[in-house]
This record gives C-alpha cells, sequence and structure tokens, in this order.
C-alpha cells in the first residue's frame, strides 16, 4: 500500500468510485482484507448490502462492528493473504458482553477469501492467525470456522490458539491450531437448548502444542472426521467430555490420527455411544485411546491400529455393548486391548464381540476382557505378549462372566501364558465359518 494513501480510501462510503476500484488504484491487496456482512450476501462486497467497510486489521473490523454490533447472522470473509502478524494483529477476541446484540445470531469466520469482488474460497491457502490467539467468548448464537491457520498464539485463556465459547453448535473446517500452550479449546456445554446443541470438527490439525492439542466440552453430539493430533509435547492429543449429557448424545470418530503426543492420543469421556472408524493411535505416552461412556455402546469399525503406545492400546469401559470389527494392537507398554463393561443393566449382563483382532508384543496382556454377560472372540490372534494372551474375568461377578466365552478361529501362542479363562460356563471352541464372516 502506498504510505501516502489516506485510509478513507479503505472505509468511506461516499467516494464516487466502487470499492473494489478505489482499493486496486491505491495499490492495496485486496486478498489480505477483512471485511463483515450479512450471512445472506453471496459476494461481500465494502459498504453495500449490508457489509461493513474493508481493513487491513481484524481488530480494526471489530472496532468497527462494536459502535454498531449488528442483530443478524454474519460472516467475517478474511483474506488469504492477511498474515495477523504484519499488521500487528495479537488478541482477536469477540466478547459477547460487548458485542450483545451479534453474540444471539450465528457468526462464520470464512479464511481463505479470495479477495474483494469475488465470493470464491482459496481451500489451499488458509488465512494466518500468526502470533495472535481468536477468542470468541460469552456468545450464544452458532460458530463456525474455516479454513484458518493459527499458530504461536499468545492471547489469553491459558494462552490458547483458538477458544469458543457458545451456547450454540460449534463447527471447525480446515482449521490448523498448532505451537501455541494450546491448540484450540471448544466449548458449549453451557448450552440449556432443549434440543442438545454439537460440536463438528473436519479437516482440523491440531499438532506440536506445549501441552494440549483439542480439548473439547459439551453437552451435545460430538463428530470429528479427518482429524489429527500429534506431537503436542506435554500433554494430550484430543479430549472429548460430553460425559454430563443426559440426552445421551453420541461421539463419532472417523478418520483420526493421534501421534506421538506426551500423553493420551484421545480421551472420550460421554454420557453416549462412541463409534470409532479408521483411528490410528501411536507412539503417545500414556493410552493410545482411551473411552469411558455412562449409556449406550461402543462400536469400532473398519481399520483401527494401537501401535506403540506407552500404557494400553486402547482401554474401554462402558455400561453398553462393545463390539469391535478390525483391530490392530502391537507394542504397546500395557496391555494391547483393556475391555471392560460395567454393571449390568439386566440379568445376563451385557456383551463384548470382537472379530479380526490382532493383539502383538504388548508389554502386559494381549487383550485384557472383564464382562458380566457374552464374550465372543473370532478371526482373531493374541501372540508373543509379555503376560497372557487372552484373560477373560467377570466385571462384577468373583466367578466370571455369566454368559457364554466363544471363542471362533482364535488362536494364542507364545505368550508367558496363552489364555487365562474364567467363565460360569465351558468356553466354546469352534472353527472359523468363513461364510458367516464373509456375510456380514
Amino acid at each position: 500500500m502506498n504510505p501516502d494513501t489516506p485510509r478513507d480510501l479503505i472505509i468511506n462510503p461516499s467516494l464516487t468510485r466502487t470499492p473494489n476500484e478505489l482499493l486496486i488504484s491505491a495499490q492495496i491487496d485486496t486478498t489480505a482484507l477483512v471485511v463483515w456482512c450479512p450471512m445472506g450476501v453471496s459476494t461481500p462486497t465494502p459498504n453495500q448490502n449490508g457489509c461493513s467497510a474493508a481493513y487491513r486489521s481484524l481488530n480494526e473490523l471489530l472496532a468497527a462492528l462494536a459502535t454498531k454490533d449488528p442483530a443478524s447472522d454474519g460472516t467475517i470473509w478474511i483474506g488469504k493473504n492477511y498474515d495477523s502478524a504484519t499488521i500487528a494483529d495479537k488478541t482477536i477476541l469477540l466478547n459477547g458482553a460487548t458485542l450483545a446484540r451479534m453474540a444471539q445470531h450465528a457468526l462464520r469466520i470464512q479464511g481463505g477469501w479470495n479477495g474483494i469482488g469475488t465470493e470464491t474460497v482459496d481451500m489451499d491457502s488458509p488465512s494466518r492467525l500468526n502470533g495472535a490467539s481468536l477468542l470468541i467468548l460469552n456468545w450464544t448464537g452458532h460458530v463456525a470456522l474455516r479454513n484458518l491457520q493459527g499458530k504461536n498464539g499468545i492471547g489469553g485463556h491459558d494462552k490458547v490458539s483458538i477458544c469458543v465459547r457458545t451456547a450454540g453448535n460449534i463447527e471447525l473446517d480446515r482449521v490448523l491450531a498448532s505451537h501455541s500452550l494450546y491448540g484450540a479449546t471448544l466449548d458449549n456445554a453451557a448450552s440449556i437448548s432443549v434440543r442438545p446443541v454439537s460440536i463438528t470438527v473436519t479437516n482440523c490439525d491440531f499438532s506440536g502444542n506445549d501441552y494440549a492439542g483439542l480439548t473439547i466440552y459439551s453437552n451435545g453430539p460430538v463428530t470429528l472426521q479427518h482429524v489429527t493430533a500429534s506431537g503436542n509435547l506435554l500433554g494430550y492429543g484430543v479430549t472429548v467430555l460430553n460425559e454430563n449429557d443426559f440426552s445421551s448424545s453420541p461421539v463419532t470418530v472417523v478418520d483420526g490420527k493421534f501421534i506421538r503426543n506426551k500423553s493420551v492420543g484421545l480421551t472420550i469421556r460421554s454420557h453416549g455411544a462412541v463409534s470409532l472408524t479408521d483411528v490410528l493411535a501411536q507412539d503417545n505416552g500414556g493410552e493410545g485411546v482411551s473411552v469411558h461412556n455412562q449409556d449406550g455402546d461402543v462400536l469400532l469399525r473398519r481399520v483401527n491400529m494401537f501401535l506403540e503406545n506407552g500404557s494400553h492400546g486402547l482401554e474401554v469401559e462402558s455400561n453398553g455393548i462393545i463390539t469391535a470389527y478390525g483391530l490392530t494392537a502391537v507394542a504397546n507398554g500395557g496391555n494391547g486391548f483393556s475391555l471392560r463393561t460395567t454393571v449390568p443393566t439386566d440379568a445376563s449382563g451385557q456383551a463384548v464381540t470382537l472379530q479380526e483382532v490382532i493383539a502383538d508384543r504388548n508389554g502386559q496382556t494381549g487383550l485384557e476382557i472383564y464382562s458380566d454377560g457374552q464374550v465372543g472372540l473370532t478371526c482373531s490372534s493374541t501372540c508373543q505378549n509379555a503376560n497372557f494372551g487372552l484373560r477373560v474375568r467377570g466385571a462384577t461377578n468373583a466367578n466370571g462372566p455369566t454368559g457364554a466365552v466363544k471363542l471362533e478361529g482364535f488362536i494364542s501362542e507364545r505368550n508367558r501364558t496363552n489364555e487365562d479363562i474364567l467363565t460360569n460356563t465351558p468356553v466354546m471352541r469352534l472353527p472359523v465359518d468363513i461364510a458367516a464372516i464373509s456375510g456380514q
């Protein structure tokens, strides 16, 4: 930008030329600007269709919004070449205590914008929050963040790169939060909505932070899809807490990678069902994945791998049924798998059903199951574990499960003790039924 260019070339709506013409003539990079528009506006244009003026700084934009406090759903468009470090944006705070009307409405922050005169986004060019923290606090409307790269956060709330606290839904898509004390904190647990609000995180990376990658507090459904948390130096990868949601909302994780975190890769504490699909937990200092849920079942499917973690590869404690297909636990410091169904809700107890499980070379037991219900293990193997290959006990019954223990196509060999099965009923051993397996 020409240093002699007056600032009102950016913000004065009374000039005769269009805002885009003015910005171009003033040699301003329109792909580094920010603007607020009502959410229904398809092409963001400064000072038109209810949009704000354009600014180089997010904090300048927020100061302008504070004077008007628009009472409508809105989008903050951030140019793809915006870099907070170049214009000294530090703590970027949207506080519902001062933006009282705006906070009651949906807010979308869209990075990667191709600039004034366009409605398009460059998905390969996230807007950079470099040396800045984005804090959205005391909000009640829905919040969505898209195509942002947060690094070296320095703001309040324990120096988190991104923090959202609202009573509405929270959505993150293509967001990176790294190299801060904490990557991201998402919290809508304060919602008193009759219908639970949700948190959805898609295509995001929370890696290389000093302590935690991602922390979620919610009383509604939580979904993580294509999420990575790796190399968080002194803490965990991802923690999801919705255990106080008595509507039993689910937690769903699809294609999650939790690698080389100091403590647990992925922790879930939930009141509802939990589903894990295509999860990799490797080389974490604690458990690879730890799941505790108070209501609903736990389901693992497709390919879930737990490798070289300092404690158990996978630890599950549930009041529901545990069902898993396609599990591998190799070279974990504790058990490969530690599965427990707690106090049963009926006389027969809950079931543990496992298929295509491999538990090899773990520091303790390959597969440890505590259940008062039926246990089924099909097409599975436990080999070269330092303690037991397979250990089955009752969760509350000292005499073991009251239901049947069924082993079909199961191999346990070269462990210190191959099997230690305590049960009230005879163990059923069957050859594998390939036709039945392939038909599922």
